[in-house]
């Protein structure tokens, strides 16, 4: 599906399939609930396979040009790396980290997330400690470093988060409702933030992207100087 290249967004059928697409858990390594949503919706266009390596194929069939349609299905993650003895899971990016820190663009504080593990998903918040705690506006600190962030599960121990099946090495997406944003977009989460923010100019990269309607391109932006 790609941003900008939505119909009417309030179409209550269109709503409700990016409503469920969206909130479908598939960070990098466990895309199973992505590709079984959409092998059992493919089901009914043709023969459909999965490979050894995760791909869901289905072929439709009928005349003309051989056309191949190919997308992606995980979604950016962090990955628990720690536990605190009161319950705090700390995090680091799952893909490459060239800067040691959290990049310029990516802003998850106070962002709701899902936990995934083994059994399921539990329900987060991507938490920092307060000004106040930091330094505030004393603070001599210019950016987030990694362990700034971390996951709380609204829990009092490590004993607590292990019971809750998480351990380092789960992932962590980001979890913001889908909804309905002015008379033409749908907000929520997105599996491809940087094209989004590239076609919407309103879906910043933590997990939150827009959708607009068909057609509808981001201004230029203005020269000056």
């Amino acid at each position: 599906m790609g941003m900008g290249m939505v119909g009417n967004p309030n179409d209550d059928a269109l709503f409700t399939l990016i409503q469920t697409l969206t909130e479908l858990p598939g960070p990098t390594g466990h895309e199973d609930a992505v590709q079984d949503w959409i092998a059992d919706r493919w089901s009914s266009l043709g023969e459909v396979r999965r490979t050894n390596v995760g791909n869901v194929l289905v072929r439709v069939g009928g005349r003309g040009p051989r056309l191949v349609l190919v997308a992606h299905a995980d979604e950016i993650c962090l990955v628990i790396k720690s536990v605190s003895d009161e319950g705090h899971c700390f995090v680091w990016p799952y893909y490459a980290d060239r800067l040691g820190a959290p990049p310029r663009w990516f802003m998850p504080a106070s962002q709701p997330a899902l936990v995934v593990t083994g059994t399921g998903t539990v329900p987060a918040i991507i938490a920092t400690a307060s000004g106040h705690v930091v330094g505030g506006q004393s603070s001599r600190k210019e950016r987030l470093e990694w362990n700034d962030l971390f996951v709380d599960l609204g829990v009092e121990s490590r004993a607590d988060v292990e019971a809750l099946g998480i351990h380092p090495g789960c992932r962590v997406i980001w979890n913001p409702p889908t909804r309905r944003l002015g008379p033409h977009r749908i907000t929520g989460t997105t599996a491809s933030p940087w094209r989004s923010r590239r076609w919407s100019g309103n879906a910043w990269p933590v997990g939150t992207g827009s959708i607009t309607r068909s057609g509808w391109r981001p201004p230029s932006k203005r020269r000056t100087g």
